[in-house]
């Protein structure tokens, strides 16, 4: 059998080490098409961490530089039994090598989690509240009892103790039966697609662990240099891994979970910069008991930050970098955390050479939202971007979705009007009928029109209604990307920033456009 493809790099080390890296390429082809709905995200970075941290450790390495997963998935048992038999083989030559060498062998498998939090989810084959866990369900592990409790304990405890967020399969357990990590867990298969693999680990003489890493840990930066120090120190040859048992910590008492589900907060500062600032953050509980929160800002032409997280409910709505206070009349946002900052947000999420090219800086939100009356007021607080600190004073537009999961196609628009009530502006999914809502009060007053949106130039267009004033939007920013609709179902959406006048009015909102693939 020949040796692996150009693509996947082969390297042979001098310590006990192995570091794969199996999603390190990138998908060629546009992420907004009909045929890239459903596609799986290439682990971004991977490929130049794995080759790190293989330097750093004097390991031997496997890592696939270049091919998309979405064509060749190394992380999956049937891809790579019925496609790619060439990579068990090579995993089993680089582990014959070690053990040649060494009793036991640690392999390192390098993923992407596509969350902007410096966190590492210790994948062993189950998910484990603490290292003491291990034994009863030692037969489904891909590490031992004695190595979870020990070098792995460890090594979570260094990211800890550099500021990194280290759990034990919360999120991604390494569990699923397809999942390559199977091959190397305690409870042997029927028929090993690996025999010598599986005799390794049956004697005990492989330790298998997979790491799912939030971006901060994978684009160059502060946090991934942290995380390099922490797996050299703990697993390097000048500081070889442990062997003795170590104490568990006790698992943090949790509070009761607030009894909100969704907060939201969309605003539009003119007084930063030029261009000013827009801002959209929200948290919401998902499917399954976790929690997910957003936080994208516009600071002017098209750039974009943009920050996703996942955490568990607690006493606030949010996630451990962003979360919700809620008091009377309003509440609280608060984020301290990482960043991608994109030049240009609409090629963001078009093509994952660009979102590789983005840049991972820090920011920091501090917002206090009144409400004066139908998810309508004002925030007042401070943002800071990049090398940027700027005050907030600007209305706000609190718990209003741009629009529902099962929206297939139209348009949704809210904008804020200096010195007029704020409106709403939606195009229901049969053509041609429009409804404006205007903000009296506490109440929304709704009216349902016909109109019809015309465009003009590539930025500029407007809606026209019968017997009212036409409303014309000249968009800020332009971010596209699909969404999921439903089961299996995605459409076609363009979001961002707009400028929108009415007659003599004028004023700032936000828009989000569907259509369906």
């Amino acid at each position: 059998m020949g040796p692996p493809p150009a693509w996947c790099q082969s390297r042979r080390g001098t310590s006990a080490g192995l570091v794969v890296a199996p999603h390190g390429g990138m998908s060629p082809d546009p992420l907004l098409s009909a045929a890239a709905a459903g596609r799986r995200a290439n682990d971004l970075h991977t490929a130049s961490l794995a080759r790190e941290l293989a330097e750093k450790l004097g390991a031997a390495s496997l890592i696939n530089d270049a091919e998309d997963r979405n064509r060749l998935d190394l992380n999956r048992v049937r891809d790579v039994v019925d496609r790619a038999p060439w990579f068990l083989r090579e995993l089993e030559a680089l582990l014959d090598g070690i053990l040649a060498d060494h009793d036991t062998a640690v392999v390192l498998f390098v993923h992407g989690w596509h969350v902007e939090q410096a966190w590492c989810d210790l994948g062993v084959g189950a998910r484990l509240g603490g290292p003491s866990e291990a034994r009863e369900r030692s037969d489904r592990l891909s590490a031992s009892a004695e190595f979870v409790e020990g070098p792995l304990e460890t090594f979570r405890r260094e990211l800890e103790g550099r500021g990194i967020v280290a759990t034990y399969g919360a999120r991604w357990p390494a569990a699923h039966k397809n999942n390559v990590m199977r091959l190397f867990r305690r409870r042997p298969a029927d028929e090993p697609p690996a025999p010598r693999l599986e005799e390794w680990v049956r004697r005990g003489r492989v330790e298998a662990v997979q790491l799912e890493l939030g971006a901060p840990l994978r684009w160059p930066g502060r946090a991934r240099d942290l995380f390099v120090e922490a797996v050299a120190h703990a697993f390097g040859e000048s500081h070889p891994p442990r062997r003795e048992k170590v104490r568990s910590l006790p698992l943090p008492t949790r509070p009761a979970p607030t009894p909100t589900r969704a907060l939201s907060l969309q605003l539009f500062d003119p007084g930063w910069g030029p261009d000013g600032l827009g801002l959209i953050a929200g948290a919401m509980h998902l499917p399954g008991g976790a929690v997910g929160a957003r936080l994208q800002l516009f600071p002017g032409a098209q750039q974009m930050g943009i920050f996703t997280g996942h955490g568990l409910p607690g006493a606030v709505l949010g996630v451990p970098n962003l979360h919700f206070e809620e008091h009377r009349g309003g509440f609280v946002l608060r984020f301290d955390g990482h960043v991608l900052r994109a030049e240009d947000g609409a090629s963001f999420f078009l093509h994952e050479a660009h979102r590789a090219d983005a840049e991972l800086c820090e920011a920091s939100v501090r917002l206090s939202y009144l409400e004066t009356g139908g998810g309508f007021g004002r925030a007042r607080g401070e943002v800071a971007f990049g090398a940027r600190v700027h005050g907030i004073d600007a209305p706000a537009f609190a718990g209003l979705r741009l629009a529902g999961p099962g929206s297939g196609r139209g348009l949704r628009l809210f904008v804020a009007f200096d010195g007029a009530p704020p409106i709403r502006v939606l195009q229901l999914e049969s053509p041609g009928a429009w409804r404006t809502d205007r903000l009296e009060g506490d109440a929304w007053l709704e009216t349902k029109r016909a109109g019809r949106r015309i465009d003009h130039s590539g930025d500029t267009w407007l809606v026209e209604f019968d017997e009212h004033e036409p409303l014309v939007v000249r968009e800020r920013t332009r971010v596209a990307l699909l969404r999921p609709m439903g089961p299996g179902g995605y459409v076609h959406a363009t979001v961002g920033v707009a400028h929108v006048t009415l007659g003599t009015l004028s004023g700032t909102g936000f828009y989000e456009e569907r259509r369906p693939l």
